[in-house]
């Protein structure tokens, strides 16, 4: 085995267990995908692995390299044969160059300048990159960044590749393409993989074994498809995190045959032709009643500086009060910088937005964004100023209620966010997904009549996923009108009434959810690639869940 983990538990110094009595093989030439809620302990067991990147804490167990302790390795065996990237590339990037970044490992190690050439010159054609070698790396795309920082540790040739939520920022091209390198470096090169990831759908179909961690435990391991005949027969709730062909056949079938579970859209595809349904075309959705537009954009343009050129370009788009707004994209499209201008955080190049029929320059600072207008960023942590979850919903709470009413407030806040449990803990010490929800918490306890959230399932599991799903359709009910940027199609398009795509700078599709990803090929869900020929219009897997059921009845 090149690595063995063996009843290996790790505590941090609070004496707070992340890891109990865990035990994992991973073999020469494996790829393990690893998965669970946020907070499981994915993280800091691929930090065990990588002694730089080691927590304080106390440890019990033993990990093996190769039947040799892991501490026995020294710094330069450490550095070149385990490679680690993680899900933030501006955090893992040291100089400014591209190549410079290429160029830092080998650098660091004493390689010659002549072989240091010959590797770089090797990664940049391997991962198809040399076009950006001069590039600095704040210029590059979130898809390339990621790249750049994958390419950087692969200079080293390390034999043991972990990897910690890579693909939670990219886009769905992006994204696939990542995925694809990832395995040309398993299957061309050899390279063991370990990658913590929630989003299964893509990266599942490659993997020869899958870890679910639950509460610092190993609770399942297997092969894919074992594992998610085991995960449907407990009806464990991270079953929902499994590809949709797999959920699909889990769902639709009965005795579940492990060996025939398909695990991709095309066996997905080729499983439904198999039972000879009847094509039926999905009833249209019925029609939110008109309302009045409460949110507009006209021709928007911006640059982030005079001398350069613009970002977005005649941007116009029109929110409906109380509906759900999505806003896709590729990376680098502009997604981010068109919610700040439509929040008036930013200010146009040209063009105008308003808001509730009024210019948005109109409204002081004070009245926008006290119970009207609120935000909710990328980094949820950029919100949290006080020392315990409580006292950040406090501080929110009495920036817009009443003193004596606070309190009460905070309560019902905590409770629709599944925060009571934390009140006393640091912001800073919550998992991923409890950070946003924390932040969702503030955001809500703002009364806002309008809410911009960008990205708020980025790098939340499944679960989680659904819960921020169900508080944000609650809001909406309320009248909260909702605008959504996000890479999440599955997401977006179980929740969302109104799309718009943009590209190159400007909105260049609108239309109701259906609409929209029931036309498109590519820029669609998983579930409509896979139930389309059948039933289409479905787009949700609840759609053709729900379909198959009826076909499979009638």
């Amino acid at each position: 085995m090149l690595i063995s983990i063996h009843d290996y538990s790790f505590s941090y110094p609070d004496n707070q267990p992340a890891l109990s009595h865990v035990n994992l093989d991973l073999a020469q030439g494996s790829f393990t995908v690893l998965f669970g809620r946020s907070g499981s302990g994915k993280t800091t067991l691929l930090r065990q692995l990588k002694r730089v990147l080691l927590p304080s804490g106390t440890s019990t167990g033993s990990i093996t390299w190769q039947n040799q302790p892991l501490a026995a390795l020294d710094n330069r065996a450490q550095a070149s044969k385990i490679g680690y990237v993680n899900q933030h590339a501006d955090a893992q990037f040291a100089t400014d160059k591209v190549w410079h970044e290429l160029a830092f490992g080998l650098e660091s190690l004493g390689v010659r300048p002549t072989a240091m050439r010959t590797r770089i010159a090797e990664m940049a054609t391997f991962f198809g990159i040399g076009a950006l070698l001069d590039r600095d790396v704040r210029s590059l795309s979130g898809g390339q960044k990621q790249l750049v920082s994958l390419a950087s540790v692969m200079t080293l040739s390390p034999e043991l590749l972990l990897l910690d939520e890579p693909t939670a920022q990219l886009d769905p091209l992006a994204k696939q393409t990542f995925i694809q390198i990832l395995v040309r470096l398993h299957t061309e090169l050899g390279t063991t993989i370990l990658l913590a990831e929630h989003e299964l759908e893509d990266i599942l179909p490659w993997a020869d074994q899958l870890v679910m961690m639950r509460a610092g435990t190993i609770a399942a391991a297997g092969t894919p498809r074992a594992v998610a005949a085991k995960l449907h027969a407990t009806g464990d709730p991270l079953f929902a995190a499994l590809p949709t062909a797999t959920r699909l056949y889990c769902t639709g079938t009965a005795p579940v045959k492990p060996e025939t579970i398909p695990l991709t859209v095309g066996a997905g595809r080729s499983w439904l032709a198999q039972l000879s349904l009847t094509p039926a075309p999905l009833p249209a959705p019925v029609a939110p009643a008109p309302t009045t537009p409460f949110l507009a954009a006209k021709h928007l343009a911006f640059r982030f500086a005079a001398d350069e050129a613009d970002v977005l370009t005649d941007v116009n788009l029109t929110v409906q009060q109380g509906s759900w707004y999505g806003i896709i994209g590729n990376n680098g499209a502009g997604k981010s910088t068109l919610l700040t201008l439509l929040s008036g955080i930013c200010q146009p190049t040209s063009g105008k937005v308003t808001l509730a029929g009024n210019k948005l320059t109109h409204y002081k600072e004070a009245d926008l964004y006290r119970e009207f207008l609120a935000v909710l960023p990328q980094d949820p942590t950029t919100l949290f100023a006080s020392a315990t979850v409580q006292a950040e919903l406090l501080a929110t709470a009495n920036m817009v209620q009443p003193a004596m009413g606070a309190a009460a407030v905070v309560s019902g806040a905590a409770d629709l966010c599944h925060l009571r449990p934390l009140l006393d803990h640091h912001p800073f010490d919550l998992s991923g997904g409890e950070q946003q929800l924390l932040a969702l918490a503030k955001v809500i306890l703002l009364r806002p009549k309008i809410l911009f959230l960008d990205e708020p399932t980025k790098g939340l599991d499944a679960f989680t996923k659904q819960q921020v799903g169900t508080i944000l359709d609650q809001l909406q009910k309320n009248g909260v009108t909702l605008v959504m940027v996000t890479h999440d199609l599955d997401f977006i398009a179980e929740h969302a009434d109104h799309i718009g795509l943009l590209f190159d700078g400007t909105i260049v599709a609108e239309s109701p959810t259906h609409d929209l990803f029931a036309a498109n090929s590519f820029y669609t869900t998983t579930a409509s690639r896979i139930g389309r020929d059948i039933w289409p219009g479905a787009i949700t897997f609840e759609e053709v869940a729900a379909c198959l059921k009826h076909s499979q009845n009638s």
